[in-house]
């Protein structure tokens, strides 16, 4: 989190896909230096290459997790992981599969004062902007944040893809303690009684159900 992202959404979403949003800084996308490609494809292909390592030059003082691992691991275990990066003006957007990149990073300008619009049986993406609140004719601010989309791999989980709702609510409870200010949010295709988590203070987590489970 590191003071910049105050709303997580999870959904577990039709055909087996589940998608993690947040809307902070998001991933870097700039040349990596020591890999040469983008910092985006060494974050989800390279062991220990997040944000958390560096020393006082990375980018938390105090972090949880599992240390830089984790992204790339789960990019490792799907057979297809989407990442989609809103930093700045524009968007990024690659996706991967078994722990490859599965073809180049693209990227566009935002549109202002528009609705994020997604069609992706088409395989066609239009990325907006979200209106400022506050003073001002015409202010607006530019969606930022990151979203990873991904799907297990069959040839691994053999026994079951299926996500356990409660082990994912539990989850988010106990971050949610962690994170004071962050909000969290969970979707699924079907309702899912639970009651929202508090976490110290201001903390809290919101557990929501939507028949269509997109972020």
């Amino acid at each position: 989190q590191a003071g910049h992202a105050g709303f997580i959404t999870v959904a577990v979403e039709p055909g087996g896909y589940v998608s993690v949003e947040d809307d902070g800084r998001g991933i870097p996308t700039d040349i990596h230096p020591s890999t040469g490609t983008s910092s985006l494809e060494t974050v989800l292909t390279v062991l220990h290459a997040g944000g958390k390592f560096g020393g006082e030059d990375s980018g938390y003082h105090v972090s949880g997790g599992l240390h830089g691992v984790g992204i790339s691991v789960v990019n490792a275990l799907s057979e297809t992981c989407e990442v989609t990066v809103w930093r700045g003006d524009r968007w990024f957007m690659q996706t991967f599969s078994r722990g490859n990149a599965a073809g180049p990073m693209t990227q566009g300008l935002q549109l202002r004062d528009v609705d994020v619009a997604e069609d992706r049986d088409a395989g066609q993406v239009q990325k907006g902007s979200v209106k400022r609140k506050g003073k001002g004719n015409g202010a607006f601010a530019f969606k930022k944040g990151t979203r990873v989309r991904f799907k297990p791999d069959a040839l691994i989980f053999k026994e079951t893809r299926d996500f356990d709702h409660k082990v994912i609510l539990n989850r988010m409870k106990e971050l949610a303690f962690l994170n004071s200010t962050a909000t969290f949010r969970f979707r699924t295709p079907t309702p899912v009684a639970a009651t929202p988590a508090k976490g110290k203070d201001k903390g809290k987590a919101a557990a929501a159900a939507a028949a269509a489970a997109a972020a």
